[in-house]
């Protein structure tokens, strides 16, 4: 029997049976259960893990912190300006970690707690400001950057 393994990580591996060649789907589950399947390789590793990410606001570093699990995987840094407004400056998530949504799901958690909250967000930082551009936040009060008011206003162009 030929056999096809995939790292899972932490020196764990999966083993199954080849199909003719071709290496069956493994299921890759994310933030919202079944993401993708995963086609392995030779070389490829892949964790798998069935913790599911938490976003924390952390009001004495000014931020909002991300975790898998126990370990920190990235977060999201504000500053309140004199007008008391959150300006959201530097969003991070550990190369560890990329590839997954993870700084998406980190923006949405983020700005919706900002929106219950009943504060209002400045988007400096890049990816706080395509995000927004991007997604809807209910209730999200959102006071643009003169440069990015106009970018944020102009109609989307159309898809290929």
């Amino acid at each position: 029997m030929i056999e096809t393994s995939v790292l899972l990580g932490e020196g764990a591996s999966l083993r199954f049976p080849s199909l003719g060649g071709r290496t069956p789907a493994i299921p890759v589950f994310g933030r919202n259960g079944l993401d993708r399947p995963y086609r392995g390789g030779d070389r490829e590793e892949i964790t798998m893990t069935d913790e599911t990410p938490t976003v924390i606001r952390n009001d004495e570093q000014d931020r909002y912190d991300l975790h898998v699990g126990d370990v920190a995987a990235g977060f999201a840094a504000f500053r309140r300006d004199d007008e008391g407004r959150l300006v959201f400056d530097h969003t991070e998530v550990d190369k560890a970690f990329g590839g997954r949504g993870l700084g998406k799901a980190l923006a949405a958690d983020a700005l919706a707690d900002v929106a219950r909250r009943g504060e209002t967000v400045v988007p400096e930082c890049p990816f706080i400001v395509k995000f927004l551009r991007e997604n809807e936040v209910p209730g999200l009060k959102i006071e643009w950057r003169d440069e990015d008011a106009a970018d944020a206003a102009a109609p989307a162009e159309p898809s290929a």
